[in-house]
C-alpha cells in the first residue's frame, strides 16, 4: 500500500508534466504501474504474516536439548535430568530388539507443545522419525530448533540414517507418546 500510496502522490502532483512526457499509451502505463504496485502490496502483506506466523507464538511446556555424539544420543529434560541413550550387550534382557532397544525411553505427551534443540559434539548425524515427519540433520556446532505437537499415541523405535561411523546404525532412539 505504501508503494501505491506513493504512485498516487507522484501522479497527482505531476500529471501534466507526465502526461506531456508519455506518448499516447499513457492510460495502459497508468493501469500496469497500478496492477504491479497492487500485487507487490499484496504480496508484501502475504510475507509480513508468514513470517508472523513463523514466529514462536506457541506455548512452549518443555525444552528438550539432544546432543549427538559419535556412537550415542544425550538428552536433556531439564537442568538436572541427564541421559546417555547407549545400549550395551548386558543391559539387554532376553526378547528385547537387540539393536534399536534403548535403557532410557523419550516420553512425550498428547497435545502438548515442545521444543527440541538439537546439535553434534563431533560427527555429522541425521535425527530422522519417519513416522513423525522429523528428519534434521544434526551438524557440529550448529543448534537445530524444531517446534513438535503430537496426536497419535504410539511407540516408536529409530535410529541414526547418517553414515557417521563405524557404529552408526547402532544409535537407537525409542519415542514413546502417550
Amino acid at each position: 500500500m505504501f508503494v501505491f500510496n506513493i504512485f498516487l502522490i507522484v501522479l497527482y502532483k505531476y500529471y501534466y508534466i507526465i502526461i506531456s512526457v508519455w506518448n499516447n499509451n499513457y492510460i495502459i502505463d497508468i493501469l500496469w504501474y497500478l496492477f504491479c504496485s497492487i500485487l507487490l502490496s499484496m504480496l508484501l502483506f502475504k510475507l509480513i504474516n508468514i513470517i508472523y506466523l513463523l514466529n514462536d507464538v506457541f506455548i512452549i511446556f518443555d525444552i528438550i536439548k539432544i546432543i549427538s555424539y559419535q556412537w550415542f544420543w544425550i538428552f536433556n529434560y531439564n537442568i538436572s535430568l541427564w541421559f546417555i541413550n547407549i545400549t550395551l550387550e548386558t543391559d539387554l534382557w532376553i526378547g528385547d530388539l537387540r539393536l534399536i532397544n534403548t535403557i532410557y525411553t523419550i516420553t512425550f505427551l498428547i497435545g502438548i507443545n515442545y521444543k527440541l534443540l538439537i546439535t553434534s559434539a563431533d560427527v555429522i548425524h541425521t535425527l530422522c522419525i519417519i513416522n513423525l515427519g522429523i528428519k534434521i540433520d544434526v551438524i557440529p556446532k550448529r543448534c537445530n530448533e524444531l517446534l513438535l505437537y503430537y496426536y497419535i499415541i504410539g511407540s516408536i523405535y529409530k535410529q541414526c540414517n547418517e553414515l557417521c561411523n563405524i557404529l552408526h546404525g547402532f544409535m537407537p532412539i525409542h519415542i514413546l507418546i502417550y
